[in-house]
């Protein structure tokens, strides 16, 4: 016979000890809270909960022990919940499908039948209790957040685009800038999306005024260079930064107005094998009437600038874990 990896126990259970015991409560709460409502009618308990009530207390431990069993075996617990998502999601589900099959058949095999009802809203319950305690974590952690970058400060800014990639890029906005969308244009305006009001492109200067905006962001991949035009004239002197292909950027692909952006003096394209040269690269982006990416870049020069990220989460996982970090 094995031995008991003690070490292994303790930190288990140091780990999961919270969770543990509110999954618990909720596998218990929930087939409670099912039978209390089943047989609360008309403002008042019927006479035979009493006798349900015998046979839930009777199975409950054993019901327990084998629910626990099953989130260990469906890896319930250990997680990163800080991070939880749609495969967290999946194991929580099919978890909950299990224990409450097993719920039917340990009743009906050894206590007794119970309502069909108390069934439904009892497996309901819990996997609504297993989905709070898992996924809360994850989302009181992205308020905390939200929070702390408000008291920090953010920059109102102006989101050109209220397509799908203009939802994508507000997203990211919120999660890994200080920029805060306070307002969308696009062509639904009078609507809005996620919250923040879209309005016109002819509305763009007044809103800029109105909301007290100190940035512009370029989300719309079909801006013609009309429309790009009306934006710049009225950004004036705030910052306008074009995140069309961004995205797509971190997936391997570059939109040709990611280089021409920072590109001086004249500037040769080859489209479909010939050459066009043109004067300054707004020149080229005028002429541009479609969207294009870069397949290669020919050029004896190249200017770079070294950035600098924060490194400080490398000493925290070292604290943590103990093992440090190395790139190359």
């Amino acid at each position: 016979m094995a031995k008991l990896d003690l070490k292994r126990v303790r930190s288990f259970l140091h780990y999961n000890a919270w969770v543990l015991i509110l999954d618990i409560l909720a596998v218990n709460l929930a087939y409670f809270g099912a039978l209390l409502l089943r047989f609360y009618i008309a403002f008042r308990f019927r006479d035979s909960l009493g006798y349900y009530m015998v046979y839930f207390f009777r199975f409950t431990p054993y019901y327990t022990v084998v629910s626990i069993v099953v989130f260990y075996l469906f890896r319930l617990y250990g997680g990163m919940w800080r991070y939880a998502g749609l495969n967290d999601m999946n194991r929580i589900i099919a978890a909950s499908v299990i224990t409450a099959a097993i719920h039917v058949v340990g009743t009906l095999l050894f206590v007794a039948r119970m309502p069909i009802s108390y069934y439904l809203i009892g497996a309901f319950i819990q996997f609504f209790f297993l989905c709070v305690i898992r996924f809360g974590y994850r989302f009181i952690g992205m308020e905390k957040e939200k929070i702390a970058k408000t008291k920090q400060g953010t920059i109102p800014a102006l989101v050109v685009g209220s397509g799908d990639y203009g939802r994508r890029i507000v997203h990211h906005l919120e999660d890994n800038t200080p920029y805060r969308a306070v307002v969308i244009v696009g062509p639904d305006s009078g609507r809005s999306m996620d919250g923040i009001p879209v309005v016109s492109l002819d509305m763009l200067e007044d809103q800029v005024n109105a909301k007290k905006i100190q940035a512009i962001i370029i989300a719309d991949e079909s801006l013609t260079n009309a429309q790009r035009a009306i934006v710049k004239k009225a950004a004036r002197d705030l910052e306008v930064r074009d995140f069309t292909g961004y995205l797509s950027n971190l997936s391997g692909t570059m939109p040709v107005s990611s280089i021409l952006e920072y590109t001086e003096g004249p500037v040769t394209l080859v489209l479909n094998g010939q050459k066009r040269k043109y004067q300054s690269a707004q020149e080229a982006m005028e002429a541009l009437t479609h969207r294009y990416e870069v397949k290669s870049i020919s050029t004896p020069q190249i200017e770079l600038e070294e950035t600098h990220t924060d490194e400080s989460w490398i000493q925290e996982y070292k604290d943590e874990t103990g093992e440090d970090v190395s790139f190359f």
